[in-house]
């Protein structure tokens, strides 16, 4: 299998060493048109590359916000990514999309350590892209998760309950 400028493209490895070209150094036409062609395909690929780059920077810099915490901040934590919910009714589009606050206890470069109540069934770091600062005065205590089932929250039908202890 041959390792050219197509094996560093797709697979991201650099290829064999490839011999620089002089133009007219080859001792057939058919050659030196090949190797010309080879170093125009390699220019176009580092063109495109480079492009790519320069597109994603400038991608990643537009939506991109920097945000840090500290220990014993206050943040809330957004979970409509995750399959799971601490929310604690479902309420559709309408529905609060962030669940909290709850308190920083550490931090890494890019994920942070909460504080979540007792008994809580889901993992308490979380990467900085699904936290906001919470704007709201500190609670005393944190705040307490509904029944969770499998990570979601269960579901408590309340007028059905209020209507089975109306008709006793």
């Amino acid at each position: 299998m041959a390792q050219g400028p197509k094996h560093l493209t797709v697979y991201g490895r650099p290829p064999l060493e490839l011999l620089p070209y002089a133009p007219g150094s080859a001792r057939t036409d058919i050659v030196d048109s090949l190797l010309a062609n080879r170093d125009e395909f390699l220019s176009d690929v580092r063109a495109c590359l480079l492009q790519a780059q320069e597109h994603a920077r400038r991608y990643y810099d537009a939506k991109h916000r920097q945000l840090e915490f500290a220990v014993g901040d206050w943040v809330l934590l957004c979970l409509l990514r995750h399959h799971q919910s601490l929310a604690p009714a479902s309420k559709g589009k309408l529905g609060p999309k962030y669940a909290g606050p709850f308190k920083v206890e550490w931090l890494g470069e890019v994920a942070y350590h909460l504080e979540l109540p007792e008994g809580a069934r889901i993992h308490d770091v979380f990467h900085v892209g699904v936290l906001k600062a919470s704007r709201d005065t500190p609670p005393s205590s944190v705040p307490a998760l509904p029944p969770l089932r499998h990570g979601r929250p269960l579901l408590q039908p309340e007028q059905v309950l209020r209507s089975l202890s109306q008709g006793d």
